[in-house]
């Protein structure tokens, strides 16, 4: 059994690492807790070390193999072990808080927690998604929304960009507003049906005056990669297949425009990608993870609950927030608000070198 055990674990973390990312069946694998990465190897070194057999070493190497092709997925931040308390905030840093609310306010929560909620960080930039409306017994009835007058008067000498459901705030001047992907094309039309809007705007670049700079702030909110319904249900099944590409040709846009743009860059939101993925590999090799600033070990931002269970299991990390080499991430902070959404904010420190 323990010989089973191992092979079988060490050949899916070899699995893990050639399929994701790249076979769209591979994504409902891909919905494994990021920590069983590390958990299990561990515990089948535990394992082994009780047990008597003759190819002991070997087993014992071969778990020690799984723990080293897979840790990499655990989603475990290292740095907060010997720096996570991060640095000295100036006092010209930047306050950015990103927040995906759950549909703005309409289920758990009302305008006072939410707007009280959202001024008590007092961030120079908000960056929120799900802007929208949804019927509770609607499968996929999205509405559209227009709070702007509350906006305006809750963020009075804010400059404001919406686009589909991506809202962006800031205390600094708006240069340009721009959507990337698959909805660069698709007009905001307000009278259109929203649906097909809510599907295409998925990455907002909004570029802000701070002082002499230009600082690219890049909202995200990448679609879910499954369904979370019954397996019974042809949904979970067919609904990967159409996700993989739109989602790709969401990340690859994002992906050159960040490569190709000159100013320091932010980009935040909920990508609906878990540190078991390989989907943000490429963002990752140009970006820094604004994490490494965090005092958690193991960040969680997305908390998964159904009728099943009476609790949420916290396991999963898919809210992030990136920045180039020329921004410095002074202080990183996760901020859960369960009675308003099962996403934590996002809350960070930011400064932007001095000079052209």
């Amino acid at each position: 059994m323990v010989i089973a055990l191992t092979v079988g674990w060490l050949v899916f973390v070899v699995l893990q690492r050639i399929l994701s990312g790249r076979w769209w069946l591979w994504l409902l694998v891909d919905m494994v807790p990021p920590p069983v990465f590390a958990v299990v190897p561990v515990l089948l070194l535990v394992l082994i070390a009780f047990t008597r057999c003759a190819r002991k070493r070997w087993l014992a190497g071969g778990a020690a193999l799984s723990l080293l092709l897979g840790v990499g997925y655990a989603g475990l931040n290292y740095p907060a072990l010997w720096s996570g308390s991060g640095t000295p905030t100036p006092p010209d840093s930047i306050r950015v808080l990103d927040w995906n609310p759950n549909y703005w306010y309409k289920f758990d929560s009302g305008p006072e927690e939410f707007y009280g909620f959202l001024k008590s960080r007092n961030a120079d930039v908000y960056t929120l998604s799900e802007y929208m409306y949804r019927e509770k017994d609607g499968e996929r009835r999205r509405l559209r929304i227009d709070d702007m007058d509350r906006l305006r008067a809750e963020f009075p000498g804010y400059e404001i960009a919406v686009r589909g459901e991506l809202v962006t705030l800031s205390r600094y001047p708006i240069v340009q507003t721009t959507v990337l992907g698959p909805g660069r094309d698709v007009v905001d039309d307000p009278n259109a049906d929203f649906w097909p809007i809510f599907r295409a705007i998925k990455v907002m670049r909004t570029d802000l005056r701070v002082g002499d700079r230009v600082l690219s702030v890049y909202n995200v909110h990448i679609p879910i990669h499954v369904e979370l319904v019954s397996p019974t249900d042809n949904r979970f099944w067919d609904y990967p297949k159409s996700a993989d590409p739109n989602r790709k040709e969401h990340l690859r846009a994002l992906e050159a425009d960040v490569r190709g743009n000159p100013n320091p860059v932010v980009v935040l939101g909920d990508f609906n990608i878990s540190p078991a993925m390989a989907d943000l590999d490429g963002l990752s090799s140009l970006l820094n993870d604004a994490v490494g600033k965090s005092t958690d070990f193991y960040p969680v931002t997305w908390k998964y609950g159904t009728a099943l269970f009476s609790w949420r299991m916290p396991f999963w990390r898919v809210d992030y927030a990136f920045t180039s080499d020329s921004v410095k991430v002074h202080r990183y902070e996760l901020l859960p608000a369960p009675t308003m959404s099962d996403h934590a904010a996002q809350d960070l420190s930011i400064s932007l070198p001095k000079g052209k």
